[in-house]
């Protein structure tokens, strides 16, 4: 005789099995469901501006050596002088000029230089440094014509700013540019200090007498058409990070072309410089960025503004709404609904609210609160938007798009039922419906 076989149960394997069985569950629930990708959405313009090497061009005067020997300098670098005012000596023998005692005009001078100095200093344009240190070094320094050691004086031809760095471009203009001219920095500039040697006929400084100056940059053909409809542009220096508005135009030398813009201020700070680059700033339409692909376009109800009522302690949009009862019997609801958008009133000045379809139906009849006037639900128009996934499933933000290119777009920030900075959206919005879960 068999006695029965107790089956014993081990709790332990049955919960190895059931997160087994969770565990396969899940892998084929992500591998079924859709991959949503999301965007946050940022602010700047459509794209990046341009940065071009650029030529400076100006209204420039060298002045020559009388004379073989040693340079004594008596008005600091990048500084005005008068016409016929001594700007240096050129002496048989180094150490020339003679130095007066510092007044008080002379001390704030100096203060004042550090600062600027220090204010505009960069890494990248050390040399600002040596030019403080040699224009402090002849601070004081004055001309004394009844002192033979000072040597011959070389005079200022014109007012102007005066600068010692000569480059041999001070005598090209636009009609002397060729095609294929290197717009990049060259070595070839040379800055003369105090008490270098200097002969006879070689150029000493250059006098620049007029603010208005021109930079040279050559383009690309798709360069030319996105700067065709500009005739005024902000254009920033890279050497300091500051900028100039001036005035656009364009020239062809042989099969090339450029882009010349004309300044009236601001010359004094490029003034050394032969060579700049440059960032054109083109695109100076700013607002939230967000990718083409997420955009959707979907159908509101078109609701006449005077059918709209305000009710509540919020002041909440509503309207009232028609009910037929099986017996035939009629009724007005108040019916809240979500304004997402206005028409501009049209030929007929009547503006119109753009409802959500989801809160009305095709046909209802609204009725036009103290007033018999009823209208029937039917016109719809559509509106941009995408999808916001903030909240982990899908809700409609319009948008006002105000630039696009084919990736992107730039829409409208603070608008009404539209998007914030930092709100997370649909990448592709066909990929998802309205409502749909995301998490």
């Amino acid at each position: 005789m068999h006695k029965n076989r107790r089956i014993h149960i081990n709790i332990a394997s049955i919960i190895f099995i059931c997160i087994f069985i969770y565990i396969i569950f899940t892998l084929i629930s992500f591998a079924a469901r859709k991959h949503i990708e999301a965007w946050q959405v940022i602010e700047g313009p459509l794209a990046g501006n341009d940065i071009y090497s650029a030529l400076i061009l100006r209204d420039e005067k060298l002045e020559f050596s009388p004379a073989d020997g040693y340079v004594s300098f008596y008005v600091p670098n990048n500084s005005r002088a008068a016409r016929n005012q001594v700007v240096c000596t050129i002496s048989p023998n180094a150490g020339g000029g003679e130095n007066r005692v510092l007044t008080d005009e002379d001390y704030s001078m100096i203060r004042n230089s550090a600062r600027t100095a220090a204010i505009n200093f960069s890494e990248v344009g050390f040399s600002s440094v040596y030019d403080l240190q040699s224009s402090l070094e002849f601070t004081g320094r004055e001309y004394d014509p009844s002192n033979p050691d000072n040597g011959a004086a070389l005079k200022a031809s014109t007012d102007g700013l005066v600068v010692y760095s000569i480059d041999g471009y001070e005598d090209i203009d636009e009609e002397v540019l060729t095609t294929g001219m290197t717009f990049e920095t060259d070595e070839s500039s040379r800055k003369l200090n105090d008490q270098d040697h200097v002969a006879l006929g070689t150029p000493v400084f250059k006098t620049i007498n007029s603010e208005k100056w021109n930079i040279y940059f050559p383009l690309t053909d798709l360069q030319t058409v996105r700067l065709a409809s500009r005739s005024n542009i902000r254009v920033k220096f890279l050497k300091d990070g500051k900028s100039e508005n001036g005035r656009l135009s364009f020239l062809m030398i042989g099969d090339q072309r450029y882009g010349r813009v004309t300044f009236t201020s601001g010359m004094s700070r490029y003034a050394a410089d032969r060579f700049a680059e440059v960032e054109i700033v083109s695109n100076t339409q700013t607002g939230l960025k967000i990718p083409v692909s997420s955009l959707v376009s979907k159908p509101f109800y078109l609701i006449p503004e005077s059918f709209i009522t305000y009710s509540g302690e919020d002041g909440s949009a509503g309207l009232y709404r028609e009910v037929t009862y099986d017996d035939g019997g009629r009724a007005k609801e108040f019916v809240n609904v979500t304004l997402y958008a206005e028409t501009d009133g049209g030929d007929n000045g009547e503006k119109y609210y753009y409802v959500d379809t989801s809160e009305l139906s095709e046909g209802d009849i609204i009725l036009k609160e103290n007033s018999e006037k009823r209208y029937t639900v039917r016109d719809t128009a559509n509106l941009d938007g995408v999808y916001c996934i903030n909240k982990g499933y899908c809700v409609f933000r319009k948008v006002s798009v105000i630039d696009q290119n084919s990736e992107y777009c730039i829409v409208e920030k603070n608008t009404s039922f539209g998007l914030s900075l930092y709100d997370y959206i649909v990448l592709d919005s066909s990929t998802i419906r309205e409502e749909d879960l995301v998490y």
